[in-house]
């Protein structure tokens, strides 16, 4: 998974098949005190490059790690990038996760499953009720153009579930969007109506009114 994902924060490392580092400039900043600082600060004789803090050093990390890889720093300690130390220098410098960019911690979640997608006799109220307050209860609520059938408790539907089915299929329902049921919403409303497992079992009443 993170080979999939981790282009989106560096593609350098995508293609060189790094991993960042997870230690960061509190952990280095020892190492970075005793061979980097002496000369690079704002009165040593590298003051036109100091590197007392992350921020002065996140910007020239590449500069440094080609530095140190080759020896010339620091100055006249060229076995420093072969020691512990260094090697952890170096490799802070090229893959630091703190100068890179934390890697996701995964890739984006799938879309959530439609419930079109569900076997209908898996279906419960509890997962029809936002579409059939979206589609329906504009007008089935006790102050609608439907009052005579609000829709706002499964009660209320469970008692008309065999209208509602009827009027879905003949396209009536919902008013002026006869292809509602075509659609995957509608599809898997007229599942749930016609077998959802909290609707099975016993008398689901009679229906809208043609």
């Amino acid at each position: 998974m993170f080979k999939i994902c981790k282009n989106l924060i560096l593609p350098i490392l995508s293609i060189l098949n790094l991993k960042l580092s997870a230690e960061t400039y509190t952990d280095l900043k020892i190492i970075v005190d005793s061979n980097c600082t002496k000369c690079h600060n704002a009165d040593g004789i590298a003051d036109f490059l100091p590197l007392e803090t992350f921020a002065e050093i996140k910007p020239v990390a590449k500069k440094l790690s080609a530095a140190l890889s080759s020896g010339k720093m620091p100055k006249d300690n060229t076995g420093f990038k072969d020691t512990s130390d260094g090697k952890r220098l170096l490799s802070w410098l090229t893959t630091g996760e703190d100068i890179f960019g934390p890697p996701p911690t995964q890739c984006p979640p799938p879309p959530p499953e439609h419930l079109l997608m569900k076997d209908p006799r898996d279906l419960t109220y509890a997962m029809i009720s936002p579409i059939i307050k979206i589609i329906c209860t504009g007008c089935h609520n006790p102050s609608g153009q439907a009052s005579r059938y609000p829709f706002q408790t499964f009660e209320q539907v469970a008692d008309r579930a065999t209208g509602m089915l009827k009027q879905l299929s003949k396209q009536k329902m919902p008013r002026g969007n006869p292809e509602f049921r075509f659609s995957q919403d509608g599809r898997a409303l007229m599942g749930w109506l016609e077998s959802g497992k909290d609707l099975t079992g016993g008398d689901l009443g009679g229906g809208v009114d043609d």
